[in-house]
């Protein structure tokens, strides 16, 4: 967490009107109840109002504060790898480095993309392509031949994806068109 998130985290619980159950993750209101957080690409997120404006801050950021982690230019890495499980034994708090490095031992982090792990090679839209200026087949029957979705199909004739290759002619065919 950087030093301003830190200093205006520190502002806003030192009026005393959020506490955390950090054995269970949960985050109390000023009336003693727990509050009910929402979903940000699949971590919990909760609002914590200062003055009038509206702060979010992730539940596991808030567990760690009150377990009092080091959390200056560190990150809160939950063990499991379970986005949700916000107990604070489930917490630790580490560097950028080491929590991508965790994450990649998980099995967490998307696949890269590029031809290397695409379903597709470079050939292959060729063909799909070719095969499709020359009307020769339906985009359903190209997308069942090569078992990919319909809208792969589409993105692949529009140049949405696979935009550097090319089929021989392609340019003189997309002008008559």
């Amino acid at each position: 967490m950087n030093v301003r998130r830190l200093i205006r985290l520190l502002e806003i619980v030192g009026h005393g009107k959020y506490c955390v159950d950090t054995a269970t993750g949960t985050v109390i209101s000023t009336k003693g109840k727990p509050m009910r957080p929402y979903l940000v690409n699949g971590y919990e997120k909760i609002k914590l109002y200062h003055k009038g404006k509206a702060y979010s801050y992730r539940v596991h950021e808030l567990v760690a504060f009150f377990e009092e982690y080091d959390l200056l230019n560190q990150t809160v890495n939950h063990i499991d790898g379970d986005k949700r499980n916000n107990r604070a034994v489930n917490l630790e708090c580490i560097s950028m480095a080491e929590n991508l490095r965790h994450a990649k031992e998980l099995g967490l982090l998307n696949a890269p993309k590029g031809e290397k792990h695409s379903k597709l090679k470079a050939d292959e839209v060729r063909a799909i392509r070719a095969k499709y200026l020359e009307d020769k087949v339906t985009l359903q029957a190209l997308a069942a031949e090569y078992e990919i979705s319909l809208r792969s199909i589409k993105g692949i004739i529009n140049r949405r994806t696979w935009k550097k290759v090319y089929v021989i002619n392609e340019s003189r065919a997309l002008r008559r068109s």
